[in-house]
């Protein structure tokens, strides 16, 4: 069972991700966030692309709430990052918890995921 603090903390990571749109990091594309990956050490992923899911849609709806997004990055060939949590880090957008998931591979390196609704 989490504690306290866990679910206090959570709340708080939830609340920074729900207000996050597409245009705090439109500035970012072509830069690279630093990645912790535990076992594989850091890892730099360039944020390739931020996109709302819906083309053209504006980054927020006539009553405010967050259209919904994804970020597409892209990391080393290897290795490839199983679909987790990860603390993404960058100088302007700052440090963030997502979930990436790994979605292809080429010769230029492994592309991830992000989605957020």
């Amino acid at each position: 069972m989490p504690s306290v603090r866990y679910a206090t903390v959570a709340r708080k990571i939830a609340a920074v991700l729900e207000k996050l749109t597409v245009d705090d990091f439109r500035p970012a594309v072509g830069q690279a966030f630093s990645l912790d990956a535990a076992g594989a050490g850091k890892l730099e992923l360039t944020l390739v692309e931020a996109r709302t899911i819906e083309p053209d849609a504006p980054p927020t709806d006539d009553t405010g709430r967050r259209t919904p997004f994804a970020l597409d990055l892209r990391g080393p060939v290897d290795p490839i990052l199983p679909q987790s949590i990860y603390r993404l880090e960058h100088p302007e957008v700052g440090a963030l918890e997502i979930f990436i998931v790994p979605v292809g591979r080429t010769e230029a390196g492994t592309d991830y995921e992000a989605i957020f609704t």
